[in-house]
Order: C-alpha cells, then sequence, then structure tokens
C-alpha cells in the first residue's frame, strides 16, 4: 500500500495544502492538521487525539490526559477478574442500572403507559409533577416542609456538580470536597474553571465507619472557597454523615458564610 504525507491547513473554510516552512511562518492563520492519503484514495489523521488536544482550553484540561495510575489499576484488576472467572465488588460503579437493584416494573411500564408523557413540557427546575413528589417525599417521611420551586431536577449528579460550580464560583474560586470521593467532581469542577481543595475523611476503626477530619476541613478553606460539598452516601466508601458531624457541618459553613 503507498502512502503519501503531507500536511493540509484550514484558514476561513478553505484548505490549502503548504509546507511546514510555511505553517510556522503563518501560525497565526493557519491551524495544522496531518493526514495521511492512502493509495485507495483514503484520509486518516495521524494520531487525532493530540492533533485536537491543540484545540483543547489549556485552563481547564491537563495536559496528560492518560489514564492515571488508579484507573490503570482498576483497568487491570476488571480484566483479571474477567479472565480467571472471579467475582469482584467495584466500589467505583455508580450506574444504578448495574448494581443489582430490583425495579418495580409494573409501576414503571404504567407511569410509561400514561398519556401525560406524550406532551412535552420543558421546565429549567425538571417536570413539575417530578418536583412535587419529591417535596411531598420530604414533608410525608422527614416532615419536612419543601416547596416544588425549591426543587431542581438535574439528569444527575455530575451535572448538578456543574451547575453549582458555575451557580457559585467565578474562574479561579475554589470548593472544598472530601477525599476520597467521586474523581469526576475535580473533573468536572475544572472544566469550568474552579479548582477543588480536599478534605479528608478517615476510616475510625473502633467505630467502623468513615469521619470527616475537621481540621483538614478548617484548613482547606482560604479566601477563594466559594462552597463545601459534602456528599452521603460517599462515593466509594459509602459513608454517610453521624448527627454530631451534620450539626459541626452546619455550624462551620454558617459561621464562614459558605454553601454546603
Amino acid at each position: 500500500m503507498r502512502i503519501r504525507h503531507f500536511t493540509y491547513v484550514a484558514i476561513k473554510n478553505r484548505a490549502a495544502r503548504t509546507d511546514s516552512a510555511e505553517i510556522c511562518s503563518r501560525r497565526n492563520n493557519f491551524f495544522p492538521l496531518d493526514f495521511f492519503e492512502f493509495s485507495s484514495g483514503f484520509f486518516g489523521v495521524r494520531n487525532p487525539f493530540s492533533l485536537f488536544q491543540k484545540m483543547f482550553s489549556r485552563s481547564r484540561f491537563p495536559d496528560d490526559l492518560s489514564p492515571n495510575r488508579w484507573t490503570r489499576i482498576l483497568r487491570e484488576t476488571r480484566e483479571r477478574a474477567r479472565v480467571s472467572g472471579e467475582s469482584i465488588l467495584d466500589l467505583a460503579v455508580s450506574n444504578p442500572t448495574a448494581v443489582g437493584f430490583l425495579w418495580e416494573r409494573n409501576e414503571l411500564a404504567r407511569a410509561l403507559a400514561s398519556g401525560s408523557i406524550e406532551a412535552y413540557s420543558p421546565s429549567p427546575r425538571g417536570n413539575a409533577d417530578a418536583r412535587r413528589a419529591v417535596a411531598d417525599f420530604y414533608r410525608e417521611t422527614h416532615g419536612a416542609e419543601i416547596s416544588p420551586n425549591a426543587v431542581h431536577l438535574t439528569a444527575s449528579t455530575s451535572e448538578a456538580y456543574s451547575w453549582l460550580a458555575k451557580l457559585l464560583c467565578e474562574s479561579g474560586d475554589n470548593v472544598i470536597t472530601p477525599a476520597p470521593s467521586y474523581p469526576l467532581i475535580a473533573h468536572l469542577c475544572g472544566m469550568d474553571g474552579v479548582r477543588t481543595r480536599d478534605y479528608f475523611l478517615n476510616f475510625d476503626e473502633a467505630e467502623n465507619r468513615w469521619a470527616t477530619d475537621f481540621c483538614s476541613l478548617e484548613n482547606a478553606i482560604d479566601s477563594r472557597t466559594r462552597a463545601i460539598f459534602c456528599v452521603a452516601p460517599n462515593n466509594p466508601t459509602g459513608s454517610v454523615f453521624s448527627d454530631d458531624e451534620r450539626e459541626k457541618l452546619l455550624a462551620l459553613a454558617r459561621e464562614r458564610n459558605l454553601p454546603l
């Protein structure tokens, strides 16, 4: 197969073939793209990921987007388990359809068969009936009176984190997040130009539970902190806050005037 390598550059929707020297001399107007031309007439981008990475925001994305150490360990563990037939308990799974929940399928079928779902009524807060159902749940189960207008539904917790970063922070601000916790929080905040600062969850062997390290939490707060993120149940520890921890968190948030 004959392969001929050359470079295309694009300017204002026009394509031109040029050499590297010209690209260097006119780099402010041209964006270089490396292609291979196969004898069949097919064109393929050489190393497309590195190509398009040049176009990414440098302030929002790290230079090295390769899998980190923990991702590599997890992939290797999953592959060994697949080959050996062993069963592993993957604490990183957050897909509710992949963790063995038993769904009320008849209830779901009735809901999907309802004529009301045929009409699309978009709302920035989420479906009004669903928000009322959430408010009713908190009133009936927890005795908390919450207006449906105070309930905001998102497609996922990931979308919620991103919304909060946009709502509460300017570029360069930070939020305080637990460690260990869901690694996507830092990635989502970073895409909005928001930094994360960690407070620690320590395993208390005597209590057999993960507990909040309030010393690290207070030390993480600085002049550009705009919120404290708390996750319960935490991913991947599964921990929840004790009554004492909740009171301390609320008191600290009030004292520092920070959303919790």
